[in-house]
């Protein structure tokens, strides 16, 4: 069984890759994430679930899972609250 993905962007959403991270642009407005949380967006608009995203995470910055699992649950939920996607499972 195919897993969810961790998050569905607004299509009208579009990302600019920076030095130090990813620039997202809706209209005329547009908002920075720098690291870690550049690679989660990353990772979630190409479709990965949470689980994925979590075991590379933690490879990345070297931290716990648990840690690892809690930045992505806190950035999903900044991405949604800021309506520039929705979560998935």
């Amino acid at each position: 069984m195919k897993r969810r993905a961790a998050f569905q962007p607004d299509p009208e959403i579009r990302s600019v890759v920076e030095p130090a991270g990813v620039k997202l642009v809706r209209g005329q407005s547009e908002t920075s994430l720098g690291y870690p949380e550049a690679a989660i967006w990353d990772m979630a608009v190409r479709g990965y679930d949470r689980a994925r995203i979590v075991d590379t995470l933690q490879h990345i910055i070297e931290v716990t899972p648990a840690h690892a699992e809690q930045i992505v649950l806190d950035t999903l939920q900044m991405l949604s609250e800021r309506r520039f996607g929705s979560q998935g499972q």
